[in-house]
């Protein structure tokens, strides 16, 4: 035989032996997890669960710890729901849109500035908001519960009016003669006993 040919032969005999090895190794260790997996399975499942829970219930309470620390600092508001209305008013006479949504309560804050940036940017002024409050709390009908007070009042459009439907390009008519339903919420805020403005 030649001496080549038979180094090659067992050099491939190497390599299959340290192959096939491998291979079994793997094996095993597959079988091995399957084995692991069958018997403690569910309680693996469950241990991950209950870790993802975990975290779930640190992350709401980190939220509702920090929401409740802002209500601890909130002092924007009046000691009765009129007088916040009035101080609402009053900003939104200023032009202050930053001080004018601090009377709304902290979670809406945001939301309440945009709001009113938007409105101001449709119509070049607040009058619309300022006329809305105080038509309801002059003549809506006032209603209190618990911490919440709300003017509710049925409103008669007295002419034909066109305004914008908001986040699109189309325009909604509002016929004379048109009755809708206003509301204005309020809440005490818990902690530092000022009203807030909730709704709208």
């Amino acid at each position: 035989t030649n001496p080549e040919e038979k180094d090659k032969v067992v050099w491939d005999r190497k390599l299959f032996c340290k192959i096939s090895k491998w291979m079994l190794i793997i094996l095993i260790s597959i079988w091995i997890i399957l084995i692991i997996l069958s018997n403690f399975g569910p309680q693996v499942e469950q241990y991950l669960r209950e870790k993802v829970q975990e975290r779930t219930i640190a992350k709401l309470q980190a939220e509702n710890n920090r929401w409740v620390e802002l209500g601890k600092n909130d002092t924007y508001g009046g000691k009765t729901p009129e007088e916040t209305l009035d101080l609402y008013m009053e900003a939104l006479k200023k032009g202050d849109i930053e001080l004018a949504s601090k009377y709304s309560r902290v979670d809406q804050q945001k939301e309440r500035k945009v709001d009113l940036n938007d409105l101001l940017s449709r119509d070049g002024n607040l009058r619309y908001a300022i006329g809305f409050v105080n038509e309801i709390k002059k003549n809506g009908k006032k209603t209190c519960k618990n911490e919440g007070c709300s003017f509710e009042q049925e409103y008669v459009v007295n002419e034909d009016t066109v305004s914008e439907v908001k986040g699109t390009d189309n325009k909604m008519i509002t016929p004379n003669g048109f009755s809708e339903y206003r509301v204005i919420s309020l809440e005490k805020n818990p902690y530092t006993k000022v009203w807030k403005i909730v709704e709208p």
